[in-house]
């Protein structure tokens, strides 16, 4: 500094000039003041780097997160911006992976009616042990989009709500499977649901859905949960165990994706029609077989053994015709 009253440059300031001894007593304190006002200046410099830093990452990171969500979650349809995934909007995340889901459950609001999350995937359908029938032949490579199948068989108590009456042969309870239904009464009721509901598309599942689901997703699976005949009685209701009755749905044990009774208790109408060489020339992506005539039955039921309750088992009905043992589940399209 320079000393205010003799000009002479002062390298480290005193309380006076050692040239002329003028006082500096006013001049040292607001020069040590000043000094001390540069220290902050450094670390909002650091703070403004590090912040800096920070949005270069979060644009890098949140462009590459947006990208994966778009490709992976949502199948390429565009997001406009992350505040759909910050607004609850993005599927949950699945318990125990770190990958985005869709929800696992849904609820229909009209009915009740509880559907669960099925991935889709490809599978050998068919006779993969065996010894099936030749309608389960060849064992053919098929893939299925996601879709959502009903925990239960369609009980009586959910028919009721919707059509009004009971049509059920063994009215035993609204938690029963609702059975002596033809084919076309089930389009009756899915246009009832579908006035009630109107958000989703609701449908009889495929046969290649049904045996994808039946088998825990397309698994080396003979009956719905086990491959052990000697515990098939845990998993299902069949001639040997069933007293000659359905069961309310449930009561028995599930398959790994949580779904009941796919083996006994009721057959199950699916939306295939019934031919005995339909896997001859069976389209590979969500095949749907159009022959006229019969329609698929899945499942077996209690009356049958266990042979006919095995998840390749095919049999068939006449779509008008009302059998008081057979039933159905839906599927919820995506």
């Amino acid at each position: 500094m320079n000393c205010p009253n003799c000009g002479n440059f002062i390298r480290n300031p005193l309380n006076f000039c050692p040239y002329c001894r003028h006082p500096l007593n006013a001049v040292a304190p607001l020069l040590i003041k000043v000094g001390r006002k540069r220290r902050p200046i450094r670390k909002v410099l650091f703070v403004l780097a590090l912040l800096t830093i920070a949005f270069a990452v979060y644009r890098y990171k949140g462009q590459e997160l947006l990208t994966f969500v778009e490709t992976t979650v949502f199948r390429g349809e565009k997001i406009e911006s992350l505040k759909s995934l910050l607004s609850g909007h993005a599927p949950a995340l699945k318990k125990g992976g770190d990958l985005p889901m869709p929800t696992e459950k849904y609820t229909d609001p009209a009915t009740g009616i509880e559907f669960i999350y099925i991935q889709g995937g490809c599978y050998l359908m068919g006779d993969i042990f065996g010894d099936g029938d030749t309608d389960e032949k060849p064992v053919h490579e098929v893939c299925v989009n996601d879709f959502y199948i009903s925990r239960y068989e369609v009980t009586q108590g959910e028919w009721k709500i919707l059509m009004g009456k009971n049509p059920s042969f063994f009215a035993l309870g609204k938690n029963y499977p609702v059975e002596k239904i033809s084919w076309q009464d089930t389009q009756d009721f899915i246009t009832a649901l579908k006035n009630k509901n109107s958000t989703y598309r609701f449908r009889l599942p495929t046969e290649a859905e049904w045996e994808y689901a039946c088998r825990s997703g397309g698994k080396k699976e003979k009956w719905a949960g086990t491959g052990n005949e000697a515990a098939l009685g845990e998993y299902a209701w069949i001639g040997s165990n069933s007293g000659g009755k359905p069961h309310p749905v449930g009561s028995a044990k599930p398959n790994s994706p949580g779904l009941y009774d796919m083996s006994g208790n009721v057959w199950e109408w699916v939306e295939d029609d019934y031919a005995p060489d339909c896997y001859q020339d069976q389209e590979k992506d969500n095949p749907l077989c159009i022959r006229g005539g019969n329609r698929v039955i899945r499942g077996g039921n209690w009356i049958l053994s266990s042979r006919f309750a095995r998840c390749s088992a095919r049999s068939s009905a006449n779509p008008s015709e009302r059998p008081n043992s057979v039933g159905f589940r839906l599927v919820r399209e995506k």
